[in-house]
């Protein structure tokens, strides 16, 4: 009987160094070293800013010929594919994501980093302190360590068309999110909101490239 209950003590011990390693091959978040911040944050910004630069250019191109109803086809159709393109371009780049915990394509969903980047500067918020500049992680998986570096994103003017308060978004634009969008969630914001995250993704095989 005793033999019975030491085995027993063993097998469950051994379940749960099992199961903890399984968690670490899942992913971990650390302080990335300081010799490789300057690195993410200059390789990060440079990204950032070509990726908004051409989202506005093809947005206001499509508002300009279509009006808001060509945008939220832009944004339905294109952007998904010129995000891409932009990180195809760039060798230190593995991803470029805009994601947030309201949505509107399930694509942009955030995975369990990008939740803990989101909750980073929504702290910020809850407390009326303004934004910082940025964010950067370093996760490490079995089958590699990489970088991400977040930028946050607030509501502006335009992005209300498609974003803001129901009452305040016009009847045709509301029907044409309905189909597109039928479980959207990236509604009801005010000017200036924070609205979610570019979550850029880097490859620490390249550092210093």
């Amino acid at each position: 009987m005793k033999y019975k209950r030491i085995l027993s003590i063993f097998l469950i011990a051994g379940i749960v160094v099992f199961m903890s390693s399984c968690g670490d091959r899942k992913g971990r978040v650390s302080s990335p070293p300081a010799e490789s911040v300057t690195w993410v944050i200059t390789a990060g910004e440079n990204v950032f800013r070509n990726l908004i630069t051409e989202l506005s250019h093809t947005l206001q191109q499509a508002i300009k010929n279509e009006g808001i109803a060509g945008a939220i086809d832009m944004c339905s159709v294109e952007a998904l594919p010129l995000t891409q393109k932009i990180a195809d371009a760039n060798d230190q780049i593995t991803q470029i994501k805009r994601t947030s915990y309201q949505y509107r394509n399930r694509k942009n969903k955030p995975d369990k980093y990008e939740k803990d980047a989101l909750d980073y500067f929504r702290k910020f918020v809850d407390t009326n302190v303004s934004l910082p500049s940025y964010y950067v992680q370093k996760i490490e998986q079995k089958s590699g360590d990489f970088y991400r570096y977040y930028k946050p994103l607030t509501m502006m003017p335009l992005c209300l068309n498609c974003h803001g308060m129901v009452e305040n978004i016009s009847p045709d634009v509301m029907e044409s999110l309905k189909k597109k969008y039928p479980k959207d969630k990236a509604i009801g914001y005010s000017l200036n909101d924070f609205r979610g995250v570019v979550s850029i993704s880097l490859s620490e095989s390249i550092q210093g490239y």
